[in-house]
């Protein structure tokens, strides 16, 4: 957080076993909270219990709905793209999560003027709670 003072929030990031482990969370959480950060969950855990302990902690917290670019193919990208959308219209709001991966870049390149007339693009700080 010294190098990104600016940051409003933080999430796991190759931290599967991290979040899915109750007293890891219970020590990083309360610093979370002592910040006024809000929390968000990958979910590249099944098992995780940041979501739920976050909330339960009184943290803003949201959890991943989608996650785009576990296949490296710009199509698949674009499909998991549609299910964002979908979801999104479905519950009023969905959070999806990618890498800066060329094939990444290239559907969203691609997928742009979609993305836009379709849905309302937001930071994820707006999507916590």
């Amino acid at each position: 957080l010294r190098e990104v003072p600016q940051a409003v929030g933080v999430s796991n990031h190759m931290g599967s076993r991290f979040t899915a482990d109750p007293q890891a969370m219970r020590t990083l959480l309360p610093l979370v909270r002592k910040r006024n950060l809000f929390f968000l969950d990958s979910v590249t855990a099944s098992r995780s219990v940041a979501y739920d302990l976050a909330r339960t902690m009184g943290i803003k917290t949201e959890r991943r709905t989608v996650f785009l670019d576990n296949d490296q193919s710009p199509d698949k990208i674009m499909t998991q793209l549609d299910l964002l959308i979908q979801l999104a219209g479905k519950h009023g709001q969905a959070v999806g999560i990618g890498h800066p991966y060329p094939a990444t870049v290239e559907a969203l390149r691609r997928y742009q003027t979609h993305l836009r007339s379709r849905t309302e693009m937001v930071g994820v700080s707006r999507l916590v709670h």
